[in-house]
């Protein structure tokens, strides 16, 4: 799982920073929120329209946003230490 997000995490192009891991870390899980939340005004508004596959389709999408956010916060330590000490061979 941890290769996955470091890979997901590199595909964000931040700019050639030492800490540019970190940062395309930030922005990806700030990317799972948006989609997380967005998700959640299109649940409301099928709820409120009686359509409720869109609802429980969207909700199982937001779903699996939360919790993949919830991974890239759980490896968020492991990212930022191989920074740091990857900083420190070069």
């Amino acid at each position: 799982m941890a290769a996955k997000i470091f890979g997901a995490a590199q595909g964000i192009s931040t700019g050639p920073y030492r800490d540019e891991l970190v940062k395309n870390l930030i922005m990806l899980y700030s990317s799972k929120h948006f989609e997380y939340v967005s998700y959640q005004v299109i649940i409301a508004a099928a709820k409120d329209m009686g359509i409720s596959t869109v609802a429980e389709t969207c909700q199982h999408i937001a779903d699996e946003e939360k919790a993949t956010a919830g991974a890239l916060i759980k490896h968020r330590p492991t990212v930022v230490t191989e920074v740091i000490n990857s900083a420190g061979t070069e």
